[in-house]
């Protein structure tokens, strides 16, 4: 293995001085035909190899505008850009999220290579266009519209050739690029694995896009083998109620064969006969074309939005069935929660991902006294940091760039008379810390940017998978907060030391 990387290092390099030297890179299996022309591109623009770039583009001020700007591509990405860095965390690297004109918006990465990183300004508020920064993963799978990776002396600058970079664009459901996932890192061979985790990242991203665009439409996914329902192989297309189709995913559109058409132009099938017979699982469908595919149809009312989700108060109806299935832990756990809920208690559950706490916060709200009343989900996490506090306590008209001009309300004001349940506080920003404990302790709320002080009266529920007492510990969670929000603290067990694990 040393030595095939000491062969392709040394034919890089080869290729690398031809093509500066000479024009032509010459016979260089090792080069991709993405990277010679982007190098074409980059003289064309003026670059020069040994061109120094410029820092970060874009203040703090103008980053948050941004934000704001990208603020659906940034709240569905969020949670993917997280699940990325679990999975390259201590390979001395970075995940990036940027948006559609190269702009760098978000980075996880490792502190020693954001160290290194910074000294080429691989950090939010800096430009990785190509025209900007020569060839590199960003700019380059922006200037090609698909996913590229970028590995040592191929980039354009010689101060960028320490870097190993994969990046996939992310596409609207219209089919423009608004963004892209990028992973660079400081690594002496290149990263196989790091292409097909942002490519795998766009789609699921895309997909989330798509099922949240529209408005009262028709969503059908489908594909000819039914185990591959609810994976990233899927076809997702939305039909409006008249059937036109609307848009559709990549694979719904190589099964179909078309960018265009109603619903019984690419089926064989009427849209509402379809939806009826799909109404308790999957259907059948045949395509145009002859092939036959697994389906689920579903009917979208309001549109949801990541991060978010308002459960509206119906009583009894909304029942949800218990937690536990003969776990005497978990029913211990499920009973206290109950009790301590229905006394207007805080609650706070911790426990590892997957392992139901939101269910369990559910599960207390329609079954406690304020059933009747909404439940407002708020995922602390999936919200960026420039939008949370508008997000939470909602904004007066004209309080920033992009706000609506009739002002909004925020999540909390839409708990009155509910639930707020606030998933993964421990990753609220500090700041914002302060501004929720004089909420909890006041039951008050005043809007950015001013405005009128309306009272609120919810019962709150938290949860996170961090430690929040070795938060407080290390200074990154206000005690104070904490002790407000741990009425009762519950315990999940992970599902492996479930006793009803079957």
């Amino acid at each position: 293995m040393a030595a095939d990387h000491a062969n392709d290092s040394a034919s890089l390099r080869e290729a690398r001085r031809r093509f500066f030297e000479g024009g032509d890179a010459g016979a260089a299996p090792v080069l991709a035909e993405t990277v010679t022309r982007s190098w074409h591109r980059c003289r064309l623009d003026g670059l020069v190899t040994d061109a120094r770039p410029p820092g970060a583009c874009y203040s703090e001020s103008e980053l948050r505008e941004r934000h704001a700007g990208n603020r659906r591509l940034i709240e569905a990405a969020l949670p993917e850009l997280e699940t990325i860095h679990r999975q390259i965390a201590r390979t001395n690297s970075a995940v990036i999220l940027a948006d559609a004109e190269g702009v760098l918006l978000h980075r996880y990465g490792d502190p020693g290579f954001d160290r290194r990183a910074q000294r080429v300004a691989l950090s939010p508020g800096a430009c990785w266009l190509e025209s900007e920064r020569g060839t590199n993963a960003i700019g380059t799978a922006l200037a090609e519209a698909r996913a590229v990776s970028v590995h040592g002396p191929e980039h354009f600058l010689d101060c960028n050739s320490f870097l190993t970079c994969a990046a996939a664009p992310i596409r609207a459901p219209d089919g423009r690029t608004i963004g892209l996932f990028d992973v660079s890192g400081d690594q002496p061979t290149r990263q196989l694995h790091a292409l097909g985790l942002v490519r795998m990242a766009a789609l699921m991203v895309e997909n989330r896009l798509l099922e949240t665009e529209f408005d009262d439409a028709v969503y059908v996914h489908f594909h000819p083998r039914r185990e591959f329902l609810g994976t990233l192989g899927e076809g997702i297309a939305a039909f409006g109620p008249d059937g036109a189709l609307l848009a559709a995913n990549a694979s719904a559109l190589g099964h179909l064969g078309t960018a265009a058409g109603g619903f019984n132009g690419l089926f064989d099938a009427e849209l509402g006969n379809a939806v009826a017979r799909a109404s308790h699982g999957t259907t059948l469908l045949t395509t145009r074309s002859g092939l036959q595919v697994h389906a689920r149809v579903s009917v979208r009312g309001e549109r949801d939005q990541p991060g978010r989700t308002v459960v509206p108060g119906t009583g009894a109806a909304a029942d949800t069935p218990a937690l536990h299935h003969g776990d005497d832990a978990v029913a211990a756990c499920e009973a206290r929660a109950l009790r301590v809920h229905a006394r207007g208690i805080p609650v706070l559950v911790e426990g590892e991902t997957g392992t139901g706490k939101e269910y369990l916060a559910h599960r207390i709200h329609h079954q406690g006294p304020r059933a009747g009343g909404p439940l407002v989900v708020v995922n602390c996490a999936a919200i960026p940091d420039g939008l949370i506090e508008s997000e939470l306590f909602g904004y007066a008209p004209g309080a920033f760039t992009g706000a609506r001009r009739e002002g909004a309300r925020g999540r909390v004001h839409e708990a009155d008379g509910g639930t707020l349940f606030l998933d993964e506080i421990g990753e609220m920003p500090q700041a914002l810390q302060t501004r929720l404990l004089r909420v909890l302790q006041e039951q008050r709320v005043v809007p950015v940017g001013g405005g009128h002080e309306e009272s609120v009266d919810f019962a709150l529920i938290a949860a996170t998978n961090r430690d929040l007492a070795q938060c407080v510990a290390d200074g990154t969670f206000r005690a104070d907060l904490y002790y407000r929000l741990n009425g009762l603290r519950v315990r999940l067990p992970p599902l492996r030391e479930r006793a009803d694990l079957e």
